[in-house]
């Protein structure tokens, strides 16, 4: 079992969360489960910003202090993500004294590897340019579109000139360089890591990380600076992963935290939007070098949800509410949606109308009425309970095959191509996948026809009837495992339906073989599938079944 340490971005808490947040969120908690579900031992971190200048307004056009306001907004992200479905291990406040500490550690970590350089890391200076409250970023006029920034083209840009500390972004250029040479897989999608690249080719400019305490008041008072100036947010919110991590004063992770072993340092992947990479893919390594701090292993970058082919913002307005969908189609079908039609790394289109089609395609008229009429069929002519496997041989014979059959043949393929899918991030692939496999076995109970073949007099009918129901019982067992890092509530109610124990149920993983079962007679590709020996184990033949309501009622 390996430790798999989780983040999303942390989140400005400046108006309540929308569609584009909630994919973020519900993608990452999907990586969560199935690390899990893979036997790793996950810690899964998510948060609030609560450091920035357009909450510090939000909270004012409120008339509330911007600690009362992230209080409250902290409360209503929470609620929202538990209607959700999401279970992150820890939820982050930058506004936190341990985040606070954390900084102030941090800082002294840098200043302590600055000491002797002739030009340090960290240095007072002038700065004059652009700046997007929006986007809490600093702006070049290339950056903008028609004057404007490009994510938030309905604020104005503001001009500033302020005295604020520096980070010496320049000294790490080259080194930069080497890292993504040595690392080409470490930021995907590929394309964002050759973007990077291309900044790197333009040179990289020296970073302002600090505001002035009296235009900006709302922040982390700056280490050795604290009277006149608090820390930038980005510099402040990059650090939350390290909080997250509740390192040790030397930089080791801690083993005296309550229910967690050392070994959460590095993160084993970070999860952030585009708009957000440049931040993560290069000032961030910085810092950690800066300190002398082990990168994270990697970081993925997904799209964005849009509507009507634009961008959801909370600051735009137009955001579309998560919350306010589940509560009409279950938050299980969002997520579905989510992962199934916005591919995890490219930019995909929401509307009600494509959530209602996919949800009557492939969850009720597939994968609920596969479950649905399976049962309803074994309790129709086996009394409710599972029908053993009959002693009928149905491998191929020449060029065709049997049914019963073909249906394994399909379970192995579709559940070694989705758990393939899901150790790639590919979520509409592994869900693709799984739906394939019911809607085969859809159309085998079509095609058998078991309600003709129960009418043969010779007894013969009946159990290739019973062959055909136990093998879907056990490609909806199977299904139900591949669901449930997506649909873990509903996964877990199909278990149940079939009449598997939920507490066995909970405890099946898809875990590797030890390190000395790995020799030349297991080559890769028999690992998936035996990978899936718990599963396996786990049999179907003789359970009661509990028909319960429709999994996915039609709408």
């Amino acid at each position: 079992m390996g430790r798999f340490y989780l983040t999303t971005a942390i989140y400005y808490p400046n108006a309540v969360p929308h569609l584009g947040t909630a994919y973020e969120i519900i993608g990452t908690d999907a990586i969560a489960r199935w690390r899990r579900l893979r036997g790793d031992d996950v810690f899964f971190l998510s948060g609030n910003d609560d450091h920035a200048q357009k909450v510090a307004q939000r909270a004012a056009e409120q008339g509330k202090e911007p600690a009362a306001y992230c209080d409250e907004m902290a409360a209503a992200f929470e609620e929202a993500w538990k209607a959700l479905g999401v279970g992150y291990d820890e939820y982050v406040r930058t506004a936190s004294e341990r985040h606070r500490d954390t900084v102030r550690w941090f800082f002294a970590r840098v200043r302590e590897r600055d000491r002797g350089r002739a030009e340090p890391l960290l240095y007072k200076g002038a700065y004059e340019g652009l700046y997007c409250v929006g986007c809490e970023n600093y702006l070049r006029e290339k950056d903008l579109a028609d004057g404007r920034c490009p994510n938030h083209p309905s604020r104005t840009v503001e001009r500033l000139k302020e005295e604020n500390w520096f980070f010496r972004l320049s000294a790490f250029e080259g080194w930069l360089r080497e890292w993504y040479g040595r690392e080409p897989g470490w930021l995907r999608p590929a394309a964002k890591r050759n973007e990077m690249l291309g900044i790197l080719g333009e040179g990289l400019q020296d970073i302002s990380i600090s505001r002035p305490r009296k235009a900006i008041p709302w922040g982390i008072p700056f280490p050795g600076d604290e009277e006149a100036q608090v820390v930038y947010v980005w510099f402040d919110a990059l650090i939350n992963y390290v909080t997250g991590a509740r390192i040790a004063e030397d930089g080791a992770a801690r083993p005296d935290e309550p229910g967690r072993g050392p070994g959460f340092w590095p993160a084993d992947l970070h999860v952030v939007g585009k708009d957000i990479v440049r931040f993560h893919a290069l000032l961030w390594p910085a810092m950690l070098r800066a300190a002398d701090l082990p990168l994270p292993r990697g970081v993925f970058v997904h799209g964005f949800v849009n509507t009507g082919g634009e961008k959801m913002s909370k600051s735009e307005g137009g955001a579309v509410s998560p919350v306010d969908i589940a509560r009409l189609h279950g938050p299980e079908a969002l997520r579905y949606f989510l992962l199934r039609e916005v591919s995890w790394g490219a930019d995909g289109e929401f509307s009600l109308e494509r959530l209602g089609e996919r949800y009557a395609s492939d969850l009720a008229n597939t994968l609920g009425n596969l479950l649905h009429r399976t049962l309803t069929m074994i309790e129709k002519y086996f009394g409710g309970a599972v029908p053993e496997p009959s002693d009928n041989d149905y491998g191929p014979e020449g060029d065709t095959i049997h049914s019963v059959g073909a249906l394994r043949l399909l379970l192995l393929a579709r559940r070694e191509q989705a758990m393939r899918a899901y150790d790639a991030l590919d979520f509409a692939a592994a869900l693709e996948a799984v739906t394939d496999l019911a809607r085969q076995a859809n159309q085998r109970i079509d095609s058998t026809a078991p309600w003709k073949l129960m009418k043969e007099p010779t007894g013969e009918g009946r159990k290739v009837v019973g062959d055909l129901l136990h093998g879907i019982a056990d490609a909806l067992k199977n299904a139900a495992v591949l669901l449930s890092p997506v649909l873990p509530g509903k996964a877990r109610e199909m278990a149940l339906q079939l009449g598997l124990d939920g507490e066995a149920f909970d405890a099946l993983r898809l875990s590797w073989p030890a390190e000395g079962q790995k020799d030349v007679e297991h080559l890769d590709e028999d690992r998936y599938a035996r990978a899936f020996a718990e599963v396996d184990a786990l049999a179907v033949a003789g359970l009661a079944t509990r028909k319960g309501s429709p999994l996915f009622p039609r709408e």
